[in-house]
């Protein structure tokens, strides 16, 4: 009885350590690739952005305040995608957003957040190479929208020093649109990071759009990249474990230019090339004399052998 017993209890914790593994395996849904280039910042999607995973945030991952099922379709969705280099990560944006707010807070307007956890410690919490960021869109300036950022501090070496790096190394650039708006960012990255930045190297990865939809500065519907599964949120600052997972990919190779076909040769034609015939020799004409000087001559000879016919004639006259 008690071999059965130990038997039992063998195999439920043999269970247990299946199933646990089994649900750690599943925090970490979507999958997407980062394609290798160094956009421009402008707002504007450049075509290394292409060869990248395309991540639709529309999840709604969490509804708050007044917000109900009802406001859903007028929620903000967006299409993102990253690219990277070995010096900086770079995100580009596009939000579809029915209701733009005038209030500007970091966690009651409309935002965009997202996370990286470049150093995951497998207990979702960050490690020193942890970063949570947090774009504003919209600003209080009537008729010329602003961009503002706010880091929220996490402690994390990275975080630090990245909070520490001028403007111009972290540029930022929104474009207002009528339906939304884009924005497209670049994160410069420590030494610990740049080491780690190589085709293949996997991190987690989460963005989310935060959405007050009837503009009182009260966050309504938070929509991710990623799903929930269960008790586990679609990820976050608070539990970078759960987020999903890039992998950095190379750029496809350029495009090799297809080499110009060869001339074909001129075949010489091996019928006989017809020639015109010889022209036929024209007739002779006979010559014919001239009357000039030709007359004179002859009747000068006429006139002599008539002369001398008379002087003949005489002198037989004479003699008889």
């Amino acid at each position: 009885m008690c071999r059965k017993i130990i038997s039992i209890i063998i195999v439920s914790l043999l269970l247990v350590s299946a199933f646990s593994m089994s649900a750690q395996g599943v925090l970490r849904m979507k999958k997407g690739t980062a394609s290798y280039g160094s956009p421009v910042i402008d707002g504007v999607m450049d075509d290394c952005y292409k060869n990248s995973s395309e991540l639709i945030v529309e999840f709604m991952s969490s509804m708050n305040n007044n917000a109900t099922e009802d406001d859903l379709p007028n929620r903000a969705t967006g299409k993102a995608r990253l690219c990277w280099d070995e010096t900086a990560l770079y995100l580009y944006i596009d939000v579809k957003d029915p209701t733009p707010v005038t209030w500007l807070d970091a966690f009651g307007s409309d935002a965009v957040e997202f996370t990286c956890d470049f150093d995951s410690l497998g207990d979702g919490t960050y490690g020193d190479n942890g970063i949570f960021v947090v774009t504003l869109p919209y600003a209080r300036t009537v008729g010329k929208p602003e961009l503002e950022r706010q880091w929220p501090d996490l402690g994390t070496a990275h975080q630090d020093w990245l909070m520490e790096r001028p403007d111009g190394e972290w540029p930022v650039q929104c474009v207002i649109k009528a339906d939304g708006y884009t924005i497209e960012l670049k994160v410069p990255l420590n030494d610990a990071v740049k080491a780690m930045m190589k085709p293949g190297f996997t991190f987690g990865f989460q963005i989310s759009l935060l959405d007050d939809i009837d503009d009182n500065n009260q966050r309504d519907i938070k929509s991710s990249w990623g799903e929930s599964t269960d008790d586990i949120s679609a990820g976050g600052w608070s539990n970078s474990d759960s987020n999903d997972e890039i992998t950095l990919i190379e750029a496809p190779p350029a495009p090799v230019a297809p080499e110009p076909e060869p001339e074909p040769d001129i075949v010489q034609s091996e019928e006989p090339v017809a020639t015109a015939a010889p022209a036929a020799p024209a007739p002779a004409v006979p010559s014919v004399p001239e009357t000039g000087d030709t007359s004179i001559i002859i009747i000068a000879a006429i006139m002599i052998t008539a002369a001398a016919g008379v002087v003949i004639f005489r002198r037989k006259t004479e003699v008889k």
